[in-house]
């Protein structure tokens, strides 16, 4: 369970993510990188892995419709989740697979 300063701490890092994009930041923005990072791991921590992924996804997506290439240092972290979660897709499916077939 997560202590109270990484409950405080988690309650400041969405407070500062969530005004920078009320101020119309966009997710590829670089002052942005380092909170995207931080609401991504803090989503994990509390078991909120739906919207670590969508996060994940969003700022993909924003980096690739703004023309950035695949090879980006900036899109690494993001890539490496999507493989990682496609890869437990399939052997999750594929052990769901397997116990049907039993």
């Amino acid at each position: 369970m997560p202590s109270e300063s990484f409950e405080e701490a988690w309650a400041l890092i969405q407070e500062t993510f969530n005004a920078y994009r009320a101020s119309g930041t966009p997710l590829m923005a670089p002052v942005l990188a380092p909170h995207i990072e931080r609401m991504i791991e803090g989503y994990k921590e509390h078991d909120q892995e739906e919207e670590a992924w969508a996060l994940t996804q969003e700022t993909f997506n924003a980096y690739r419709a703004s023309g950035t290439p695949l090879m980006a240092p900036v899109l690494a972290p993001h890539i490496e989740r999507m493989i990682e979660e496609e890869e437990w897709e399939i052997l999750s499916d594929g052990a769901s697979t397997v116990k049907q077939g039993d």
